[in-house]
């Protein structure tokens, strides 16, 4: 999914529907904060601070959704980029 953002309600439907996947009570304990929170940020009603983004940012999994969800998925896969890069340069041997 790619979002063009042009304001901040944009940015909080675009936090929703990247953490729409994960469970609320997991992504709560995750990120040390409370469930209702969490609904909040999928419902679209608020996105997150900045020190909840800098958190999830730093955790590999949601790290990836929310790069996806801005459009960057070439950033959020690629270790699995460079592992095939690999993989082809020893099917080459090289």
């Amino acid at each position: 999914m790619s979002i063009a953002l042009e304001n901040t309600y944009d940015l909080a439907g675009a936090w929703g529907a990247a953490l729409r996947n994960f469970a609320p009570q997991a992504l709560a304990r995750r990120l040390g904060i409370s469930p209702r929170t969490i609904e909040n940020w999928k419902d679209g009603a608020h996105g997150p601070t900045w020190r909840h983004t800098v958190a999830m940012l730093r955790d590999d999994e949601l790290c990836k959704a929310l790069l996806e969800a801005a459009g960057r998925s070439d950033l959020a896969n690629h270790q699995e980029t460079i592992a095939a890069l690999k993989r082809a340069l020893v099917s080459e041997g090289k």
